[in-house]
């Protein structure tokens, strides 16, 4: 498969291609040029599949597991959270305390730039967040890139690419 990304490779050549509905590809890097890289997939895979990706639930945008650590801020109360997932349009986050559904929120995920949005549902201490205004996909590129363990090796060059 070929792969653009809007920030420069990951330094490791074998890794996991991850789909919406869960399911989980070893892939290996063969080439690179620009953001642009060729990966081949280590076992055979089933293409017809692959294209489908079977889901028990609609598909819906990207939403990256990433984790970490930030601050949710609705009317001048002040909870620190953890991110569970981010998409261009929102995130969910574990909150210190139950904010209510329709809350207008101010998140700040360290690495991110803080965003306003408003509390969309509440599982528990599980918060969706719905941003007002949505990242492009570079940022969120960007942003995913920055919460990796391996961001601040110097030699990815992702200063020019995500500047």
């Amino acid at each position: 498969m070929k792969v653009r990304l809007f920030h420069a490779f990951p330094p490791e050549t074998h890794l996991f291609l991850e789909l919406a509905n869960g399911m989980q590809f070893a892939v290996e890097r063969r080439w690179m040029d620009g953001p642009v890289a060729g990966f081949r997939f280590a076992a055979p895979i089933d293409v017809g599949e692959f294209i489908r990706e079977p889901s028990l639930w609609s598909k819906r945008p990207v939403r990256l597991r990433m984790h970490g650590p930030g601050e949710l801020i609705a009317g001048g109360e002040r909870s620190h959270v953890m991110l569970v997932d981010l998409s261009r349009q929102g995130a969910c986050v574990e909150a210190g305390s139950q904010f209510a559904v329709g809350r207008v929120v101010r998140l700040a995920i360290h690495g991110i730039p803080p965003r306003v949005g408003h509390i969309c549902w509440r599982r528990g201490y599980a918060h969706g967040v719905v941003f007002q205004e949505a990242f492009t996909p570079q940022e969120l590129a960007c942003f995913a890139l920055e919460l990796q363990p391996f961001a601040d090796d110097g030699d990815l060059g992702n200063q020019a690419l995500c500047a």
